[in-house]
C-alpha cells in the first residue's frame, strides 16, 4: 500500500516525460556483430570453460529439465553439436562407465511395458529380424564391436559421431554368426551406404557367394 507521501510525489510526476538523454545518432555498441556460423568456430572454443567443475543442485536440474521438455532443437543447433562432438575420442574410463554393466540402466527391463501392455502393443505381428535387432543380445554384440574398433570407422577412419556395427556376412542369412563379434566392423552412415549388402545389394553380394 503507497503512503500519502509517494502519492504526491508521483502526482507531481504525472504528464512529465522523464529526463533521460537522447541516444539519437548513436550507434549501438553491437552494431554489425553478428554469430559465427563457421564450423571453426565452434571447434576448441571456451564456452563450455566457465561452467566446468559447477556443481548443480538436483532443483536446478529439475527445473533445467522442465524447461527443456517439449524443445525441438534448430538445425543450426544441431549442426554446432555435430560439429563440437567430431573427432572428439571418448577415454576409456568414459566409454566403461557408459557400456555394459557400467550403465545404470544393465540388465534392466520394464516389465510393465513388455507385449500386451506396451501402448505399441499391435497383435505381435513385429518381425523376428526386428526382434532380435531390439534385443538385449544384439545391443550387447553392437557395443563389443564399437568398443574393438575403438568408436572407429574401419574404411575412412572416422571417430565417433553417427556409427554403426555393420555384419560382413549379411545378419539376415548367416543366423549363427549374427552374435560374432569377429563378424562385425564400425562404420559410419555414408561407408555402411557403400558396402555390398548395404538394403537391396545384400541380395546380389548373396548370390555371388553362393
Amino acid at each position: 500500500m503507497a503512503t500519502e507521501k509517494q502519492l504526491k510525489y508521483w502526482a507531481t510526476l504525472k504528464g512529465k516525460k522523464p529526463n533521460i538523454p537522447s541516444r539519437k545518432g548513436i550507434p549501438s555498441w553491437n552494431k554489425g556483430l553478428h554469430v559465427s556460423t563457421n564450423d571453426n568456430f565452434y571447434k576448441g572454443n571456451d564456452l563450455g570453460k566457465v561452467n566446468k567443475g559447477r556443481k548443480i543442485s538436483k532443483e536446478q536440474k529439475k527445473q533445467i529439465s522442465l524447461a527443456n521438455k517439449g524443445r525441438k532443437l534448430s538445425s543450426h543447433h544441431i549442426k554446432r553439436i555435430i560439429v563440437s562432438n567430431t573427432g572428439k575420442k571418448r577415454s576409456l574410463e568414459f566409454i566403461t562407465r557408459i557400456s555394459g554393466e557400467g550403465n545404470p540402466m544393465w540388465g534392466k527391463i520394464n516389465v510393465a511395458m513388455l507385449g500386451d501392455k506396451n501402448h505399441n502393443w499391435k497383435g505381435g505381428i513385429t518381425h523376428i529380424n526386428k526382434k532380435i535387432r531390439e534385443s538385449f543380445d544384439y545391443e550387447e554384440w553392437r557395443t563389443k564391436v564399437f568398443q574393438r574398433d575403438d568408436y572407429t570407422c574401419q574404411h575412412c577412419g572416422q571417430i565417433g559421431g553417427y556409427l554403426q556395427a555393420d555384419h560382413i556376412k549379411p545378419f539376415a542369412f548367416f543366423l549363427e554368426l549374427r552374435f560374432d563379434v569377429s563378424n562385425g566392423r564400425t562404420l559410419c552412415l555414408k561407408c555402411h551406404r557403400k558396402t555390398d549388402t548395404w538394403g537391396a545389394r545384400v541380395f546380389k553380394s548373396v548370390e555371388s557367394v553362393g
